[in-house]
């Protein structure tokens, strides 16, 4: 369910520093062991392939597409929103992105969002306009000798349990990137709390690779 986390983080560092920029059409592609979406594996633990399309305007207006297999279905991302860098270095963002499902629409849902940044910190929080679900999520990224790290936990909670599924959670990952020409491979162990106090965690890897460019 969306490109978010890792790629996610990346297209948000364009997205606070839009305002700096002219307006740009870019695109982007990425393969990967595992499509993990805030902590769960939306593939059955099998590899994906992704790729979308942004528009960033220098106003900090920006919109965009994304798509990817999952299991037994394709995801289609649509977005849009406003990011801004205000002159102390906080950025801001805020947006809405809508989650459909061609051959599940009822597993269709949107969400409204705001998110802040400041240097290598950043936090978001998501509202489920449909289902009234929140997730909060905070990251942190550095780059040094090369390599790109972070590290990522987030918090979904659930407006209402659904039995077998919907249990609030507690998921958080940290991951390692390199840039190698013009792809960044990124390798992520990510672990989810499903009991919120540790008994029942569950902790696997998954590998990336991926690219940006314009168009």
């Amino acid at each position: 369910m969306s490109k978010k986390t890792t790629v996610l983080a990346v297209a948000l560092a364009g997205i606070f520093s839009a305002s700096a920029a002219q307006a740009e059409l870019s695109g982007n592609v990425a393969a990967s062991s595992d499509y993990v979406w805030r902590g769960i594996t939306q593939t059955n633990h099998a590899s994906a392939v992704s790729g979308g399309i942004d528009y960033a305007h220098s106003s900090g207006l920006y919109v965009g597409g994304w798509a990817s297999n999952i299991a037994a279905d394709t995801e289609i991302d649509l977005y849009g929103g406003y990011g801004y860098e205000l002159s102390n270095g906080l950025g801001l963002d805020a947006g809405y992105i809508a989650y459909v499902y061609p051959a599940n629409t009822i597993a269709d849902f949107n969400e409204v969002y705001f998110g802040l940044s400041y240097a290598m910190v950043s936090a978001k929080v998501s509202y489920d306009t449909d289902n009234k679900d929140i997730y909060s999520e905070i990251a942190v990224s550095h780059s040094t000798m090369g390599l790109d790290l972070g590290f990522h936990v987030g918090s979904y909670t659930w407006d209402q349990e659904v039995i077998g599924s919907k249990e609030d959670y507690i998921d958080y990952n940290v991951s390692v990137g390199k840039s190698v020409g013009e792809w960044a491979w990124t390798a992520t162990l990510n672990g989810v709390d499903q009991g919120l106090d540790g008994s029942d965690v569950n902790v696997f890897p998954y590998f990336s690779i991926s690219r940006s460019f314009d168009l």
